[in-house]
């Protein structure tokens, strides 16, 4: 899809492309025309991941911005996740920004940003090449706990 349901993409700016993973019982696999050729390791490292109980994911997907995005401020309905952004193709790192809280934040590649879904943030891209990250929405590790404590 190019633009979330919620009209976060600024109609007049740069693109936004969102490809899902989608998970059934032990696998992650990827939705859309390519399915899982166009990532392969993202699936495996997901599924091990989540077998192993290190975090309890909520969904994941592959994001990219072009050239002029601007995806508009915008938060989640509550802290019970957090958002994992890893960068897969950030070829200008101070070019795109994600913005939690009003205190921006630039994309590396192979390093993750960790953020609470229910702060207000936004993206923007003045860049020249499209910037892709793998985005992860984990629940609040304490959610997790929570949970486990009160049905033992």
């Amino acid at each position: 899809a190019t633009e979330a349901p919620e009209g976060l993409q600024d109609p007049l700016a740069g693109s936004w492309k969102y490809t899902k993973i989608n998970f059934s019982g032990p696998i992650w696999s990827f939705a859309g025309p390519w399915g899982d050729a166009q990532f392969p390791a993202l699936s495996r490292i997901l599924s091990k991941v989540q077998k192993a109980g290190i975090v309890r994911i909520q969904s994941a997907g592959v994001s990219t911005v072009y050239p002029g995005a601007l995806i508009r401020p915008h938060c989640g309905p509550t802290n019970k996740c957090w958002d994992i952004h890893v960068g897969l193709s950030v070829p200008e790192p101070t070019a795109s920004h994600l913005i939690v809280a009003g205190v921006p934040r630039p994309w590396v590649e192979g390093r993750a940003l960790l953020f609470d879904d229910s702060f207000e943030h936004q993206v923007s891209h003045v860049g020249k090449w499209p910037r892709t990250i793998l985005d992860v929405v984990i629940m609040h590790p304490t959610v997790k706990r929570c949970a486990d404590e009160s049905t033992s």
